[in-house]
């Protein structure tokens, strides 16, 4: 949707523009939605909504051809892929003597930037012209050499790709409970130690990523620094400029995140602090630095970070799931009294998330946490009560670990009549006020640690329990 957007209005059709806008609105479940708002009595209104959308779809090609991206490596790519869409071209049309120049360049930058797809696949249309039409046996074995060597490259980047791929829903699903190391992490290290180690950077990016999930799951922190700095020698050792990204994933993030899930506070502070002196950020970027160092301070309780990671958010514009989080992180930032003069309303705090975040286990705890807590600030408890069976359904559904635990001490309140010392004694009967207590990794959902938002929840208790018998 976002390419669609870049289409000059003033190029196309009034039927393309019409259509160009209900697309881009996103209002719409299905196509025959489009084509019923475009011709709704007309019989063949499907028809000319196919007719329609190619035209305005094909218009897209000239936009993706000429998009270079905006980072060196992005331009490297746009580049690369372009020639080679220009030398099978070449190649079809018989023009044997261009395509061959063409081929031979192109070869030479794929082998610089690793990008073994394109290698193997010119190398055999080299291999297929200097074998079968120029009979030269010595550019013919030169080629084949080259294709073989990164066939097997090639192989092992989409298998250790695939294995990766599989890992990550694996680790991302398993992150808020008791972490062990899964049956498909086994496999990854498996792959990697026993398949011949290829130096190019693809590879390498998925061997270290595997190596950091592995010390994340042993919650091996100096392990796990050790590996980010390894890849960071490498990447920076290449005779290119590597992506911002991978920078930024090894030398912060992987970094900060499993500090801050082991309450390693000022090692998490120091290594977003570090982030934001010498790193060449984005907005992006620099979004999450700010998000960490806002989730630092209200685990650390330091709110004067959280203030000064607020304030400075507003100069760098954030959008999708960060733009949520600023919106929760404020809400929070509000209910815990870090920000007391700004104006909390929760009808426009909910109407600026979506109604059921994707992220069912992270985003949407610190959503019913948030009304819960409002709902018990202002006393309204007909909410709570309302709400009860529903959450109580939700954490049977999809919470686990910590977040479940605390979810369901909240769902203890309304149950106990709002009676502080009831609601206590079922939290430590029940096991999950230890839990709590006792640590263990922070969960991700965790952007206020648990047992804050606990005891908050207790303070509002005995006020009020304090007011009623005054």
């Amino acid at each position: 949707m976002t390419l669609l957007a870049k289409i000059d209005p003033t190029s196309i059709s009034r039927r393309e523009r019409l259509l160009l806008d209900l697309i881009l609105s996103e209002d719409w479940e299905k196509e025959s939605d489009l084509a019923q708002i475009l011709w709704p009595d007309d019989q063949f209104k499907m028809e000319y909504f196919r007719q329609t959308r190619e035209k305005l779809y094909g218009r897209t090609i000239s936009l993706v051809l000429n998009f270079e991206g905006q980072s060196h490596n992005q331009k490297v790519f746009s580049e690369a892929y372009r020639e080679f869409a220009a030398i099978q071209i070449l190649k079809a049309h018989g023009f044997r003597k261009e395509f061959l120049v063409f081929a031979e360049h192109l070869v030479k930058k794929a082998v610089r930037y690793e990008i073994p797809e394109i290698i193997v696949s010119v190398a055999d249309s080299l291999v297929k012209y200097y074998g079968s039409i120029e009979g030269s046996y010595k550019e013919y074995k030169k080629y084949l050499k080259l294709a073989e060597e990164f066939e097997v490259i090639h192989l092992s980047e989409k298998r250790i790709q695939r294995l990766f791929s599989g890992l990550s829903i694996d680790f991302s699903q398993s992150r808020n409970g008791k972490a062990k190391t899964s049956e498909k992490l086994l496999s990854c290290i498996d792959f990697i130690e026993n398949t011949p180690f290829h130096d190019t950077y693809r590879y390498r990016y998925y061997v270290y990523y595997i190596r950091c999930i592995y010390a994340h799951l042993q919650g091996d922190i100096e392990t796990l620094d050790r590996t980010c700095n390894e890849a960071l020698v490498y990447f920076q050792g290449k005779s290119y400029p590597v992506p911002n990204s991978v920078q930024f994933l090894f030398g912060f993030e992987q970094k900060a995140s499993l500090a801050l899930q082991l309450r390693d506070y000022d090692r998490a502070l120091k290594t977003v602090q570090w982030a934001k002196e010498t790193m060449s950020t984005s907005p992006y970027n620099l979004n999450v630095c700010l998000i960490y160092q806002a989730t630092i301070g209200f685990h650390a309780g330091l709110d004067d970070l959280v203030r000064e990671a607020i304030a400075e958010s507003a100069e760098y514009q954030a959008s999708g799931q960060q733009e949520e989080q600023w919106v929760i992180i404020r809400a929070y930032a509000h209910l815990l009294g870090i920000l007391p003069d700004e104006r909390f309303r929760l009808s426009r705090f909910l109407n600026e998330l979506p109604k059921f975040s994707k992220d069912k286990a992270g985003l949407n705890v610190s959503i019913i946490t948030i009304q819960m807590l409002h709902y018990l600030k202002q006393g309204d408890y007909d909410q709570l009560i309302d709400r009860r069976e529903a959450l109580q359904k939700y954490c049977n559904r999809y919470l686990k670990g910590r977040a479940d635990g605390f979810i369901r001490m909240l769902l203890a309140v309304p149950l106990h009549q709002f009676d502080p010392k009831a609601v206590e004694f079922y939290a430590l009967e029940k096991g999950y006020l230890q839990e709590l207590v006792e640590g263990g990794k922070v969960a991700d959902s965790e952007i206020v640690p648990f047992e804050r938002l606990w005891e908050e929840v207790m303070a509002e208790l005995m006020a009020t329990k304090k007011k009623e018998t005054a």
